[in-house]
């Protein structure tokens, strides 16, 4: 099956695999790391785990309106320069699930939308005090404030 690649608007190129029916991460093992943007929106995936091939080369990886309940802790080791995660959309309910986060240095955009977890009280303090680095939570900037709060939570 050939998949659409082309140059998103960031100038990045992106490999197409949204509504493919893929149910398992480790697709991403068919492709070479040529692809700086992987869209995965919309198919069937329900946990993710750290796919065998590195990806030094990922920096955006959408996977929202999946059914992602499930995030081994290791899964961020795949991709350490990745700067802009979705994961909108998904069945996320619990903090544990997003321990990943800490390995993703380079990631200044998350988007949980539509995540359950995200109905917790503090949920923007507590996903910047997993991952610091994040400037932009949910198409929102992260303030000083927020900043603030988080490490608070930090240190409970």
């Amino acid at each position: 099956m050939d998949h659409p690649v082309y140059e998103n608007a960031l100038q990045q190129q992106e490999i197409m695999l949204r509504d493919s029916g893929i149910d398992n991460i480790n697709y991403l093992d068919k492709f070479e790391d040529r692809y700086d943007a992987i869209d995965l929106t919309c198919n069937n995936l329900n946990s993710l785990t750290a796919p065998k091939k590195l990806r030094p080369r990922l920096k955006t990886l959408l996977l929202g309106r999946n059914k992602i309940q499930n995030i081994s802790a290791d899964f961020g080791s795949f991709a350490p320069g990745l700067q802009l995660l979705s994961l909108a959309d998904n069945y996320i309910s619990d903090f544990d699930q997003l321990n990943f986060l800490k390995d993703l240095p380079s990631l200044t955009q998350l988007n949980l939308v539509g995540c359950p977890l995200t109905k917790i009280p503090d949920y923007r303090a507590r996903i910047i005090s997993i991952q610091p680095g994040i400037l932009d939570l949910d198409f929102q900037k992260v303030s000083k404030s927020e900043r603030e709060t988080a490490s608070h939570v930090m240190k409970m």
